[in-house]
């Protein structure tokens, strides 16, 4: 693999990874009281619980896809 088709790569990746995001940023705001009504009833925790932890997991994996999709990218763009 060479330095062109790695900073594809990462690029793509970091579409991909931005979709999900966006994907999963909209169903939470489009059908937040069904995702409160299934996890409520299949984890047992209450809304303000569930808001916690999906806001937790929306901000871990945006600082994920940064620092391992979008940092190399870009220092792969300004090094070649």
């Amino acid at each position: 693999m060479n330095i062109e088709q790695l900073q594809a790569f990462l690029g793509w990746c970091a579409v991909l990874n931005y979709g999900v995001l966006l994907f999963a940023t909209v169903m939470l705001l489009g059908f937040r009281n069904y995702f409160k009504q299934l996890c409520s009833t299949v984890y047992k925790i209450d809304s303000a619980e569930f808001e916690k932890i999906y806001f937790q997991f929306l901000a871990a994996y945006k600082g994920l896809t940064i620092i391992f999709n979008i940092v190399p990218y870009i220092v792969l763009r300004f090094m070649f």
